[in-house]
């Protein structure tokens, strides 16, 4: 099979390639026989092409591929052209059963809680893959605005999620004032790529 990759704005371009890194080992695939190896690649790339670029502008495809031959898990599909050396955002990629699903994104999610005792503001956030909790995220950056926009707190980091790959961080009272409507930036990293959502919340 083969997977798709929508870069509208490069259609007609005939320099882009992929690369596929396994996200558990961290070893990318040889194209040349199927296999994810930390080194040593034969074809450690293989080019898009653009099967119809008046009806499908900016549709790319890779030749086929076959993952029966991959673990299940998660993989990332890095997408290059080689004309300007540019590196466009990666690709999530799954294999289950020995079926390979794009189309699925990481989505930051985030809940805030109000400590009574102390008046500080927890901040857990963590990252979702296809319905399921995204098991090893790398760090946590939180940033709270006041509704203005203006900054208030942070940037709070989180260098490693708890074992069920959810960050916490702590915004003290004494910089947040009652009865106002604040919100949060939370900035997730994950193979290197970082993800951002908005949390509000309204301290009284």
């Amino acid at each position: 099979m083969s997977f798709p990759v929508h870069v509208t704005a490069l259609t007609g371009t005939a320099t882009l390639i992929v690369k596929v890194r396994e996200h558990s080992t961290g070893d990318f695939l040889d194209f040349a026989d199927g296999t994810f190896k930390a080194a040593g690649h034969t074809t450690p790339s293989i080019a898009l092409s653009e099967p119809d670029a008046t009806e499908f502008s900016g549709l790319f495809e890779t030749a086929a591929i076959d993952p029966s031959l991959w673990s299940d898990g998660l993989y990332v599909a890095h997408v290059t052209d080689t004309a300007g050396d540019i590196e466009y955002n990666p690709i999530e990629l799954e294999v289950r059963d020995g079926r390979l699903h794009t189309g699925e994104q990481l989505t930051v999610c985030g809940i805030v809680a109000l400590e009574s005792s102390s008046g500080d503001v927890t901040i857990n956030a963590w990252l979702m893959f296809d319905g399921r909790l995204y098991g090893s995220p790398d760090s946590l950056s939180v940033t709270v605005f006041d509704d203005a926009g203006g900054s208030v707190a942070g940037p709070l980091v989180d260098a490693a999620a708890d074992s069920n790959g959810v960050f916490k961080v702590v915004a003290a009272a004494a910089g947040l004032t009652v009865d106002t409507l604040y919100y949060a930036i939370a900035s997730i990293t994950a193979d290197g790529v970082t993800y951002k959502a908005p949390v509000a919340f309204v301290v009284y």
